[in-house]
């Protein structure tokens, strides 16, 4: 295989898995959503419960921005690409604290005793569509 064919073939394997795991997300939120009688959320919507939700979102955001940074200025730097500075750990480091911060928000101040029990699903989802790709080896190419 060429370098060109190759890098072909990498971007389907991410385009297709990125339109599976996001209509598989779309379709269990629509489903759990009816299942737990909870208005449906947008998928690429941010819905914060209160302002303090509001205020710990965006330092989780701010610190992961920080993270991607450093992470990367010392992975170029020192020529050395450690793992723990990839993008890809930095970001599913982060969301999980996210997640955990918009479950217990939704557990104490939404009006829907419900749409925590969406949310933790949801990380559910997540963790098994992560842990599935990840043992699978889509990401590793022919």
């Amino acid at each position: 295989m060429s370098g060109i064919a190759l890098y072909e073939y990498f971007l389907q394997v991410i385009v297709i898995t990125f339109v599976i795991g996001l209509v598989l997300l779309i379709g269990f939120n629509a489903l759990v959503s009816k299942w737990f009688g909870v208005e449906r959320k947008s998928i690429f919507s941010i819905n914060y419960v209160t302002d303090q939700h509001k205020k710990i979102d965006r330092v989780i955001r701010g610190i992961t921005l920080i993270s991607l940074l450093v992470g990367y200025t010392i992975n170029v730097n020192t020529g050395t690409w450690y793992w723990f500075l990839q993008p890809w750990f930095i970001l599913l480091f982060l969301i999980f604290p996210s997640f955990i911060v918009t479950i217990v928000m939704e557990r104490k101040y939404a009006s829907n005793p419900n749409a925590y029990k969406v949310t933790l699903s949801e990380m559910g989802f997540v963790i098994v569509l992560i842990l599935s790709l990840y043992l699978t080896y889509v990401w590793v190419i022919g």
